[in-house]
This record gives structure tokens, C-alpha cells and sequence, in this order.
């Protein structure tokens, strides 16, 4: 990573951050929050900045906690299906022991 300076120019606002991210992904980060600003603008009709940058943390919050809850609930199915693999393998285990007590 090398540190730099990002420009950034939103909601009538310029101003310039110190970030030790890569450029690229600087202005990745900043054309998606330019396009979720323009999208609240359009969906709420909007012209305070203040008030389109709080409904839009809002939005952004919004599909940050639905990504999380999506990854947890992932996690968790797969957590529940080793447990069931493992409960499977056991049950197999018995049954075949019980096969041969009866050979």
C-alpha cells in the first residue's frame, strides 16, 4: 500500500483525504458513493446535501447489514451441515458395527 492524497469533490464539498489505500481503490469507493448520492437524489427529490447524505448512509448501512446477516446465515448453514455430516458418519459407524454383530 502506498499512502497518498485522495481529492474528493461530493454534495458541493471538496476537500482532501491522507489514505493508505490504493488510488484505484480510492476512486472505486468514491464512484460508488457518487452513484448512491445521485440515486437517493433522484428517489427522494432532495437538494439539501445534508439531508442526501444522511438518507444515503442510511441506504448504504442498510446493504452493509443485509451483506452481513446474508454471510452470517451462510456461516451458520454451513455449520449446521458439518454437524450433520458429522451426526451421519456416526450413525453410519453404529450401523455397520451393528451389521457385523449380526454376521
Amino acid at each position: 500500500m502506498s499512502s497518498g492524497h485522495v481529492q474528493i469533490q461530493l454534495l458541493g464539498v471538496s476537500f482532501t483525504i491522507n489514505t493508505d489505500e490504493e488510488p484505484e481503490y480510492m476512486s472505486t469507493i468514491i464512484d460508488y458513493l457518487k452513484k448512491k448520492i445521485e440515486s437517493t437524489q433522484n428517489l427522494v427529490k432532495l437538494k439539501d446535501p445534508l439531508k442526501v447524505a444522511i438518507l444515503t448512509s442510511l441506504l448504504i448501512t442498510d446493504e452493509l447489514f443485509k451483506e452481513k446477516n446474508s454471510k452470517e446465515a451462510q456461516t451458520l448453514s454451513q455449520m449446521e451441515a458439518a454437524e450433520a455430516e458429522k451426526l451421519a458418519e456416526k450413525m453410519i459407524q453404529r450401523i455397520n458395527v451393528s451389521l457385523k454383530d449380526f454376521s
